[in-house]
């Protein structure tokens, strides 16, 4: 292949990668996590926001930084929340097509962008209003710079400096921006001195690379063990075949899609074995090895520590230990015994099937509230937007008829409802802000608090119910109507 074609075919891939990241972008409402990303970044100055928005929660200040900036100097619509997102996806188009170029050549490079162009898990991410297609980017272009890194130190040459300082910069901004990024370097730096145990010259260079970023860090410390001693247990145990349902999530949650990646990992790997390329003269570990232990000892390593303790493991915070399966994806479509133009036919096929499954299978654009799927004939709950924004048109569809309502929100914060009232530009905000059943005491005396009010309407938004709650509510009030919702719901009671 030419470098002229080579350029074309990635401009174009990368084409296509930002259309389909940028199209439908401010379209569906935001759900939870948006909003609170949004709530976040809306205090009046980065230090109140550090303060109050984020040493309380269990997330470092990098990305919401970021978004403070988006949100006070470029929008705070549903595009502008997301928009960031959508460029690191775009990014990360172009960064896994010079990783896998870096380990193997310029073909596997390109298949592999042209996969995460149209896979699921990226693209989705590049579309939501949170640090996870950031957190993708940064692992790669992290571990792009580490791999050169220590490809020269192996073979007794200096690094580039601008290469040293890259990867300081990145991994400071990478540990800012997500606890698991912290852990993910900390995997490369342990990997690191192993490596030159017995290199001292190196070895004190490598390790004074990681004193420098651990001094970076040393501001946010304290608040980092608050974060890790105090984190909820928001996720269950994992299950047995946790790591199974992983490559589900990595490829469209779809059988057949599936059973190719499986096919060709296998493909991959035999031929790896078959070979002997444990190890390779220009480089300081088998490329294939290296993407394999990249794949399974973070993930295992978590899925270990999630069984003993606290579990941290979920599928769609693990999408910067992706990178290495769509890789070997690409790896395992060059390996097989075929023709180069068979193999670039295999790519576009694929290409094409994932991509028809993404529009009409899971219905990515047209049904963007789409919250379940099936595989191996199972229902799984996806990652999906909420309707906060259609609860809130719903009360405004109906303002004029019921205008000596009173509005209550059942979530996390009354301020998601309030955004979708501003921006659909209803003078309303959420009277009574309800999150468990003890707060029925707030209704008790409602008569004398809103005495010209006639109706009550509930909106409900990312939260489930407490069973305790809705029977109490439906006792005291007469329900007038219900609305369901994918994520959310209304409620219009009678005050009687």
């Amino acid at each position: 292949m030419s470098k002229k074609t080579e350029i074309l075919l990635l401009l174009l891939i990368i084409a296509f990668g930002a259309f389909l990241r940028f199209y439908n972008l401010g379209e569906p409402s935001c759900f939870n996590d948006e909003l609170e990303t949004w709530r976040v970044a809306s205090y009046g100055s980065v230090g109140e926001m550090i303060k109050e928005g984020i040493i309380p929660d269990v997330h470092p200040p990098g990305y919401q930084i970021m978004m403070y900036f988006v949100v006070h100097y470029i929008g705070e619509s549903e595009f502008w929340l997301r928009f960031p997102m959508a460029v690191f996806g775009i990014l990360s188009i172009l960064m896994i097509y010079f990783l896998g170029k870096y380990l193997y050549s310029s073909r596997e490079g390109l298949i592999s962008a042209l996969m995460v162009t149209v896979l699921w898990a990226p693209l989705y991410y590049s579309q939501e209003a949170r640090s996870h297609s950031m957190l993708f980017f940064l692992s790669m272009i992290s571990t792009f710079y580490w791999l050169k890194i220590l490809n020269d130190y192996y073979q007794d040459k200096n690094p580039k400096t601008s290469w040293i300082a890259s990867y300081i910069i990145l991994s400071v901004i990478g540990i800012y921006s997500h606890y698991l990024l912290m852990y993910y370097i900390f995997l490369q730096g342990l990997f690191t001195l192993i490596l030159f145990l017995k290199t001292p010259k190196y070895l004190l260079r490598c390790f004074l690379i990681y004193i420098i970023i651990i001094i970076c860090y040393v501001p946010w410390m304290p608040y980092a063990i608050q974060h890790f001693q105090n984190s909820p247990p928001w996720f269950d145990k994992p299950h047995p075949l946790a790591f199974g349902h992983f490559l589900v999530f990595l490829f469209n949650m779809s059988n057949y899609i599936l059973i190719i990646a499986i096919t060709l990992f296998i493909l991959q790997a035999v031929n790896t074995i078959r070979n002997k390329h444990f190890y390779k003269n220009d480089f300081f570990i088998s490329q294939d090895l290296f993407l394999w232990l990249w794949l399974l000892v973070p993930y295992f390593i978590l899925f270990a520590k999630s069984i003993i303790s606290k579990s941290t493991l979920t599928t769609f915070v693990l999408l910067l230990f992706g990178p290495p399966a769509y890789i070997l994806f690409a790896r395992g479509i060059t390996t097989l015994k075929l023709k180069e133009k068979w193999q670039n036919l295999i790519a576009i096929i694929i290409f094409l099937i994932i991509t028809l499954q993404l529009i009409f299978d899971l219905d990515y654009y047209s049904q963007p509230y789409k919250d379940r799927v099936n595989i191996f004939g199972r229902s799984f709950k996806i990652r999906s937007k909420q309707m906060f924004r259609e609860a809130a048109q719903y009360v405004k569809s109906f303002d004029s008829k019921y205008p000596n309502s009173i509005i209550a929100g059942y979530a996390w914060f009354p301020d998601y409802f309030n955004y979708y009232f501003r921006q659909l530009n209803l003078n309303r905000t959420v009277d009574i802000h309800v999150l468990d059943a003890n707060d029925t005491t707030k209704f008790l005396d409602i008569k004398e608090r809103f005495p010209e009010n006639e109706y009550i309407w509930l909106l409900r938004g990312h939260l489930l119910y407490d069973s305790i709650y809705v029977d109490w509510m439906k006792n005291k009030f007469k329900l007038i109507h219900y609305e369901p919702m994918i994520g959310a719901d209304v409620r219009l009671f009678k005050i009687p």
